[in-house]
């Protein structure tokens, strides 16, 4: 049986020297003892404090993955800067983490503003040697973000890996695909804290779009490698724009999704599309999960519907094949036995679908109570719940820890478990052996 995937909160905690730690999904600014600084402190150049690219080179840097508390909670990264929250605050506006592939972990500090001196960094953590290797310096005066991001997806091949972006020029408004090759034998095994600065330069390759993306407003919303050369990025409103990096001139071509699923009035608000819908891929294969009629406020909440494609070549080109088994209503969900045996589980629609990486038939949701309390929204109770797509029942669940994040609905990525699966009957102590094994490997 494939080992279960964990599910890895993208947000990631900045600690400042002072203990003080962002509750997550916010930004630095939001320390709990932070207070705003005056005109004259904003000047980013006002403290003489190093910036984050020195700090990681100093080895001063340290990335560490909390631990969770049941076998299905969200692991949360947190990464520790020696500053102050003050200091912290000229520095970064953000941190997250853009791809995990085996025990390399990409962390972004994005975006690049002149205000924030070390955002627009891309930092990859290697779990074995506990070292730091910073991509080199993107030249944010030559480019910007493209489709409202600056998406990073990572391919490894043998002892050597690749990052790959899609930006914009700034002067020629043409899209480009930037790729930074490097060797794992490039983090050093001599000082457990040493880092440093990768070698080489991005390589900058313009590419030439589809007419399809120019018709639509197009956003991205996840972004993965397919296969050996594909660079894929998605927006769960449109599809997905198809990158061969074998090619001499890089090829782009725009697969889209189901014709039922696109939306095709660019004036329409684009909404959420994350919370019913994602695309991944699942043992080699591309997967599309969507839950028909979640946004839809004429469709009752429990005839909500869930159904699974796969992309396949058919005839030189790229079709999706509906899931042999009938889409399943979340009426039957709320009233199986798998749902009900599980105490304090509403009766909410599950949200934010994931596809396992190595699991067949499973796919995770988050499922939250929320209610509005004296002040604001508040939620009674998080859970994650892990469900056959197949036997349609409830294999896994957690509830979330209450401090797990500020942000009312969660962004996370999944992860391969390196260890056994957990299970329900599994004891008490075989879950913490899991636990602590992959936790050992990321801290």
């Amino acid at each position: 049986m494939n080992s279960p995937c964990a599910l890895l909160e993208d947000d990631v905690r900045v600690v400042a020297s002072t203990g003080d730690k962002t509750p997550g999904g916010l930004g630095v600014s939001y320390f709990s003892s932070f207070k705003s600084p005056n005109t004259e402190e904003l000047n980013p150049w006002s403290l003489k404090v190093k910036g984050l690219a020195q700090w990681v080179e100093e080895g001063k840097v340290r990335l560490v993955v909390d631990a969770p508390l049941g076998p299905l909670d969200m692991y949360t990264a947190s990464l520790h800067l020696p500053a102050t929250p003050r200091e912290l605050f000229l520095q970064l506006q953000g941190v997250r983490v853009e791809s995990v592939v085996e025990n390399l972990i990409v962390i972004s500090t994005c975006p690049r503003l002149r205000e924030f001196r070390g955002s627009g960094e891309y930092m990859v953590y290697n779990a074995g040697t506990k070292t730091i290797l910073l991509a080199p310096r993107i030249n944010w005066g030559l480019f910007g973000e493209l489709f409202l991001t600056r998406r990073v997806v990572m391919r490894l091949h043998g002892s050597y890996f690749k990052l790959i972006m899609l930006l914009r020029g700034r002067r020629t408004g043409k899209p480009y695909v930037l790729v930074w090759w490097s060797s794992t034998s490039d983090f050093s095994m001599e000082s457990p804290r040493h880092s440093a600065r990768g070698k080489g330069q991005w390589e900058i390759n313009e590419v030439c779009f589809p007419k399809d993306i120019a018709q639509y407003p197009f956003a991205i919303d996840e972004a993965f490698c397919f296969k050996d050369n594909w660079a894929c990025w998605v927006d769960l409103d449109q599809g997905i724009i198809m990158c061969d990096l074998s090619m001499n001139g890089l090829y782009c071509h725009f697969v889209p999704l189901p014709q039922k699923y696109r939306v095709t009035n660019p004036q329409m608000s684009r909404g959420r599309p994350e919370e019913y819908s994602t695309v991944a891929v699942v043992n080699g294969e591309i997967k599309l999960l969507f839950m028909d009629g979640y946004d839809d406020e004429k469709v009752p909440r429990d005839q909500v519907t869930v159904s699974t494609y796969t992309l396949s070549m058919s005839h030189g080109q790229y079709v999706w094949m509906s899931q042999e088994e009938p889409p399943f209503r979340v009426a039957d969900l709320w009233t199986d036995e798998s749902f009900l045996a599980i105490a304090g589980l509403p009766k909410c629609l599950p949200m934010f679908p994931v596809l396992s990486p190595k699991e067949q038939d499973m796919a995770y949701f988050f499922t939250s109570d929320i209610c509005s309390g004296p002040r604001n929204i508040e939620t009674k109770g998080e859970f994650v719940l892990g469900l056959n797509m197949k036997t349609k029942k409830i294999e896994l669940s957690s509830k979330c820890r209450p401090d797990r994040s500020y942000m009312l609905f969660p962004s996370y990525i999944a992860i391969e478990f390196r260890a056994h699966p957990p299970s329900s009957n599994m004891t008490d102590q075989g879950n913490k052996k899991l636990q602590k094994r992959w936790v050992d490997l990321l801290k």
